[in-house]
């Protein structure tokens, strides 16, 4: 176990610093700019998220031959009477961050520091049909699944017997808000962390946490979506 979870950490440590190092300068070029936004969306989560799961997965087939991978990982389904405090519960941190993120807004505002949104509201706002479903796609599946791997599964479990549990959930949770490069989202991106490993820690299963995970993106995606539906629709009445 020690190896296995050893080697991922390392690995997911590497994706990490990889991507944070080699997307932002890529995405600079003319020519990459200049690509569908579908597409650049594609080239921006795919790679990164199968770096992720690969991670994950690739040593736990090494180490852990025998042992099936959904029960390695921590892939068995939640009890169903953790259904509502995934489903209801995430629903209610979503607009309590909601709150949170506003007034961390006009905080920065107040203090004169220039906020932007998450490049994945600027692409609900502005994307194509195509775009949009690329970025569900991306938000609902790619994403819960890679990044709960991540930082939920190794580096909390890598940090838990070094720090504690309550200290590994906080840096867990603090590297998560960091990878999203987004000093607006940061708090909510913290705490929504937190959350995560609590749903973990609380029902033994990854599952749970992916599913808090898509509910959370998926709510963001059709608030956005219909807050610029009634946009369009108010400017023509």
């Amino acid at each position: 176990m020690k190896n296995r979870i050893d080697i991922s950490f390392f690995l997911c440590m590497i994706s990490i610093a990889f991507f944070l190092g080699v997307l932002p300068p890529v995405f600079t070029i003319r020519c990459v700019q200049e690509l569908p936004p579908w597409l650049a969306l594609i080239f921006m989560t795919i790679p990164v998220q199968t770096a992720y799961i690969l991670s994950c997965v690739l040593p736990a087939w090494k180490y852990c031959p025998d042992t099936p991978l959904r029960t390695v990982l921590d892939l068995a389904a939640p009890a169903k009477a953790h259904t509502p405090k995934i489903i209801f519960g995430t629903l209610g941190v979503y607009f309590a961050l909601g709150g949170i993120s506003a007034g961390f807004v006009l905080l920065l505002k107040k203090f004169g520091v220039e906020t932007r949104p998450q490049e994945a509201v600027e692409i609900i706002r502005n994307g194509t049909p195509a775009t949009i479903a690329v970025m569900i796609f991306a938000a609902a599946i790619l994403a819960p699944v890679g990044e709960e791997l991540v930082f939920r599964h190794v580096i909390t479990r890598k940090l838990e017997p070094l720090a504690g549990q309550a200290t590994a959930a906080v840096a867990a949770s603090l590297l998560f808000a960091m990878v999203h490069m987004n000093l607006q989202a940061f708090p909510a991106l913290f705490l929504l962390g937190l959350w995560l490993t609590f749903l973990y820690r609380k029902t033994g299963s990854l599952v749970s946490a992916m599913l808090a995970h898509a509910v959370f993106n998926l709510t963001t995606i059709l608030i956005l979506l219909i807050a610029v539906r009634a946009k369009d629709w108010f400017s023509v009445i």
